[in-house]
């Protein structure tokens, strides 16, 4: 998938546990150092887009939590909003990151 420094088995989990937490109709891009190939280590930031948007905080955590039993102790920062989002932070994710 493009220049993503991440797995495909990574990019499987994190797409099957964001589906898990927040729903079908999740949206997920990759964003930041790990779409930059010319780079070398960074956190992992994910940027999540959702109708389901009660209890955020706790299925916040239990992504959080799920992925990181799969992939490991890693830092990940993640940014979850409604879809649809026309924010200009959402606008710029969207065109510098990568939909997973």
């Amino acid at each position: 998938m493009g220049n993503i420094r991440l797995t495909e088995e990574e990019i499987n989990y994190i797409r099957e546990i964001a589906k898990d937490v927040f729903g079908e109709d999740v949206k997920v891009w990759i964003f930041g150092s790990r779409v930059n190939p010319n780079l070398k280590g960074g956190d992992i930031d994910l940027y999540i887009e959702t109708a389901n948007i009660e209890n955020l905080i706790d299925k916040k955590l239990t992504f959080l939590v799920k992925l990181k039993d799969r992939i490991g102790e890693q830092k990940i920062d993640l940014i979850i909003k409604p879809l649809e989002c026309n924010e200009p932070i959402c606008k710029e994710i969207k065109k510098s990151g990568v939909e997973l």
